[in-house]
Parts: C-alpha cells; structure tokens; sequence
C-alpha cells in the first residue's frame, strides 16, 4: 500500500505544554478596540500562537489576565494536535480497510466467474450429449 501523504502529528500527543513552548511563536496583543475605559484598549492581553511545524493557529482573548490566556491557548493547541493525530490515525485506518475490502470482493469476484464458467462448460457438455443420443 502506497502511504498517504499525511503530516505527522503522532509525535505531538504525548507534548506537554512546556514542550510546546519552543515550537512556537507567541504574539500579545489588544483584545478590543473601539471605545472603552481606563486599561481596555491599552492592555494587551489577547494572545495567538502559531505552532510553526503544523501552521496551527489558535488564539484566545476570553480572561482579563495574559498568563491565563496563554495557558488556555496552549491548552487548545494540545487539544488540536491530539485531535488531528486521531484523525488521520482514523483515516490511514479506513483507506487500508478499504484496500483491504476491495482485495477481497477481487477475490470475491474471480471465484463467482470461475465457478460461472465451470457451471456453463458442464451446460455446454450436457447439450452436446444430449445432440449426440438424438
């Protein structure tokens, strides 16, 4: 079987956070804009981090506080990883079942034929016997 051409993402499931960290570029920045009062356009609490062997992306703007926005984001990215690496897991799965179903309905196949031209070939014989008596 040819293997498909697939990132591998295996080897980020088992990735802690800190692990994550030096795979990573990490962007702050303003969460809102627009009007608003005292600290909220001039905070920047939102954060984006960009996982730069897979090009995931995840951002979160959801707490009043950098660290806990962070630790979610990283949260998310581990979720994603391990959430990719199940998908193809599942997809490399069914394309050799696949593979593996259309062998079978070959083989399948070439025994309904055989066992067809067995049946006609005793037909055949059958007639010319019953020609020959006559």
């Amino acid at each position: 079987m040819d293997e498909l051409n697939y990132r591998d993402y295996s080897k980020y499931a088992d990735y802690s956070i800190e692990d994550l960290q030096n795979e990573c570029e990490i962007t702050f920045y303003a969460s809102h804009k627009g009007k608003g009062g005292q600290n909220v356009n001039k905070v920047a609490t939102a954060v984006r981090i960009i996982h730069l062997p897979t090009n995931l992306t995840v951002t979160c703007s959801s707490e009043r506080q950098q660290g806990q926005n962070k630790k979610r984001a990283f949260e998310i990215l581990l979720k994603k990883l391990k959430l990719k690496n199940k998908k193809i897991n599942n997809e490399k799965k069914r394309a050799k079942r696949t593979e593996r179903l259309k062998k079978n309905t070959n083989k399948i196949n070439k025994e309904k034929k055989r066992k067809i031209k067995e049946r006609n070939k005793k037909i055949k014989e059958l007639r010319n016997i019953k020609n020959n008596d006559f």
